[in-house]
């Protein structure tokens, strides 16, 4: 884990380019979820979305790869999702992982209690199906989604 000084590190965003394999989430326009929740975790955009209040639905995503080159040791992905309620009340939420054959919660639920996006972001240092470090090949064949869980 990592709970000592990385020392200099650099950071990579990859961003969602398809659907993954469940798709639970409404749209707010056309058929594409993939197409609504690509926008950087600095331009949250909440006039496209997908949403769900459905307890146990789950939208999940394929992601851009990461760079051929200049990645070396991976220390931690780290996974922003944004979220809001349409009207007052609580709602959890979690980020979650796809290998391709099993579903991963990546941290624990997160509390969605207010109408204006909260960004939430999950920090993790291992691949939860290695329990090793995370590999460029791993991250490339990964789908990242959400779930709604209350």
């Amino acid at each position: 884990l990592n709970n000592t000084r990385l020392g200099e590190q650099v950071c990579v965003g990859i961003f969602p380019t398809a659907e993954g394999h469940q798709i639970d989430f409404t749209p707010s326009t056309g058929t594409d979820n993939s197409a609504l929740v690509d926008d950087g975790p600095l331009n949250p955009n909440d006039a496209d979305y997908v949403s769900s209040s459905v307890v146990n639905h789950e939208d999940y995503y394929a992601y851009e790869n990461m760079p051929a080159t200049g990645i070396g040791t991976i220390n931690g992905l780290r996974i922003t999702h944004g979220a809001k309620l349409d009207t007052a009340g609580t709602r959890t939420v979690q980020a979650r992982y796809y290998n391709g054959s099993v579903e991963y919660d990546l941290g624990g639920d997160f509390v969605v209690d207010g109408t204006t996006i909260f960004e939430h972001t999950s920090l993790v240092d291992v691949n939860p199906d290695t329990g090793v470090k995370w590999t460029s090949v791993e991250v490339d064949a990964a789908e990242f989604g959400m779930k709604v869980t209350i």
